[in-house]
């Protein structure tokens, strides 16, 4: 789980990556927490899932697909750019630390050990050197001025 300013707030390692993203979260540390409302959660906060995530009080997700009307149409939407932040976490994970761009030959308690000591790092450098860390083009964002969706890598939507 990542908060609005790419931190890594919730890791849950040791998935199987070939298992479906509803089959990892059903038995997943985060969603137990969620279950039980040990996560102690900031009042009247949400978690931004996608279509594999169940629907909840405290975890929103798309609309399905067909018939979309525009309200719904424009929530997905809305929800899908709240959403890359997340995704923007995991990119600048992988950018700043290039073990993750490729398989990773070591023993699984190792990896998982690499996982979170790298999420513990991202976290460290992200607060200590924000401005340094990553360069704020590197990952997606609002130009408001012209009401485009600035890519991270430089294009634009």
């Amino acid at each position: 789980m990542v908060d609005a300013d790419y931190c890594f707030t919730y890791i849950d390692i040791g998935a199987n990556g070939r298992a479906s993203d509803s089959a990892i979260f059903r038995d997943s540390t985060l969603n137990i927490a969620m279950q039980n409302n040990t996560l102690n959660m900031p009042e009247n906060s949400v978690i931004v899932g996608d279509d594999a995530f169940p629907l909840r009080t405290n975890l929103m997700k798309p609309y399905s697909k067909s018939q979309l009307n525009n309200t719904e149409r424009i929530f997905n939407y809305r929800l899908s750019r709240a959403r890359r932040v997340s995704e923007n976490a995991f990119g600048i994970l992988e950018w700043r630390f290039r073990i993750f761009s490729r398989p990773i030959q070591l023993k699984e308690t190792t990896i998982d050990n690499v996982i979170l000591a790298a999420c513990s790092l991202h976290n460290w450098l992200k607060k200590s050197s924000p401005n340094t860390y990553f360069p704020e083009n590197a990952v997606d964002r609002d130009d408001l001025t012209r009401a485009i969706l600035l890519l991270g890598n430089g294009e634009t939507t």
